[in-house]
Parts: structure tokens; sequence; C-alpha cells
């Protein structure tokens, strides 16, 4: 049976109540309406953060605003990473001061798009992509509404094979605690998810694909950082998830003993090599 739909605000109602703050008129003189929006959005968030909503209507206003604030410094801070990272990709050297504040940008999204999902469960992929899309859509125009909605489902399949590892992950004996990733730092490592694994800690980058897990882990033998994540495909596929950003718990129990084998190896490969 599918997913009855959650319904979301009008991102319309929201946008003309941010313009008709007192705080617009401060900052749309020293900015473009796209990072005024978000700059108001922000103010209001934490505004209505501190009224501690209770009721569910309240808390779906409260995080869609905060969306709202971090959108024009996530896709800003995206279009200059894949920059970098194309100029990489072709030989040329990218200091890590040149990332940094581009990660601190987009990072701010990503936890709220991710509290979002989970905190909603019952919202679908395409309706939280459209969601952001209409967003970029009102607040900005068509050109950064395609963006939106090309970058935005780029991290929704991420966020969505992150949480479906977690569940399996939660399925196997000796996990003893799993959390994603929060630093700048987690972030240039390809860190995604910090497992604690029978008292020890392991660091991994999920991967949608297996071709993808093995790309990355060629780069990944050729570091001796202790501080990266280690690639792993969990044996995810599209279907799995219905539509939305979960696995069935048959589905999660069905892939554990795979995933558990590879952190058997990730474990005797990061810790027992080097007992003395």
């Amino acid at each position: 049976m599918e997913k009855q739909k959650l319904p979301l605000p009008e991102v319309t109602r929201f946008i003309s109540g941010l313009e008709k703050r007192p705080e617009y008129l401060d900052v749309i003189g020293h900015n473009n309406r796209f990072q005024a929006l978000g700059r108001v959005a922000a103010i209001y968030a934490d505004w209505m953060e501190e009224t501690r909503p209770k009721d569910k209507g309240e808390i779906l206003n409260q995080m869609s605003v905060g969306i709202m604030s971090t959108l024009p410094g996530f896709l800003h801070g995206s279009r200059e990473l894949a920059r970098l990272y194309e100029l990489e990709e072709v030989g040329a050297t990218v200091k890590r001061s040149e990332k940094v504040p581009h990660l601190e940008a987009v990072i701010p999204f990503n936890h709220r798009l991710r509290d979002f999902i989970d905190m909603f469960p019952e919202l679908n992929f395409e309706q939280v992509q459209n969601y952001c899309t209409q967003m970029a859509l009102f607040m900005s125009g068509p050109t950064d509404a395609a963006y939106c909605k090309q970058i935005v489902r780029e991290q929704l399949v991420g966020m969505r094979t992150e949480i479906g590892m977690s569940q399996i992950l939660w399925k196997i004996d000796g996990v003893e605690d799993v959390i994603p990733a929060q630093t700048v730092e987690q972030e240039m490592h390809g860190v995604d998810l910090i497992v604690t694994y029978h008292g020890k800690l392991l660091l991994l980058d999920a991967k949608t694909s297996d071709m993808g897990a093995q790309k990355a882990l060629a780069k990944h033998r050729s570091t001796t950082a202790d501080t990266s994540g280690y690639p792993v495909y969990p044996g995810l596929k599209y279907e799995d998830f219905s539509g939305g950003f979960r696995i069935s718990d048959e589905t999660a129990g069905h892939l554990a003993p795979h995933l558990e084998s590879m952190l058997d190896s990730i474990y005797s490969q990061t810790y027992r090599s080097t007992a003395v």
C-alpha cells in the first residue's frame, strides 16, 4: 500500500511572510533577494526554535524555514565545490583552505535536511526533492531551481543510503553506536557514519553502488590517513526504499550478515593488524 503523503507548508506563504518582516528591509539593500530571504529565514527559524514548537504542524513549519535559511549558501557552496573538484580531476592542486568555506556553507543545509527526513519518516523522496526545488524557484528563479533539483537529488540519494545502512548496522551484534558525520573534517575525509563496533570506532563512507565503492576503495588504499572513511556498499537497491528513506526490518535483517562480514574485515585491517 502506498504511503499517504504528508502535506507540506506552502512555500509562497513563507516567502510572503519573510518579505514583510522589518529585517528583510535591513538586509535586502546589501544582498540579492535569494540571500536576503535566506538571512531573514535564519532569524525567523531561530525565533521559532526558541518558542519550542510542540505540535507536528509547528515543528514542520520551523524545520521548513530552517531549510530555506540554508538553501542559498548550499547552492552556492555546491557549485563552488563542484568547480574545485573538476580542477582536481584534471590535475590541478586545490588547497584545503579553498574548500572549507564552501563545505561550511553546504553542511548546515545537509544537517537540516537530514533532521527533516528523520523527524517526518512519512515523507517520500520525490516530495522532499520537489519541496526544496519549489523553495529555490520562488526564492530565486528557474536557474537555481533546476540546479537545486539536480543537486538535492544527489544529496537525498546519499542520505537515503546512509539511513538504510544505519538500519542494517543496528541489526548486527557488536554494534554499539551509529552516528552521522558532523564536522567539516569528517566531510573532507569522506566519513558518512561513525560506528562503534566491539568497542572500537570505524569510520565508514556509505556508497550507493558497488562500482562506486570499488572506485573509492582504490583511492582509500593509497592514503595513509586513519581519519578517512572506509568505502562500503551495503547492498541496498532503489526498490528497497519503496519511494521513501527507510527500508523494512526484513530487508535490514537480510543484508546484515553481508555488512557484518565487511565490518569484521575493516575492524581487522584497522586494529588487529596494529596489535602488538
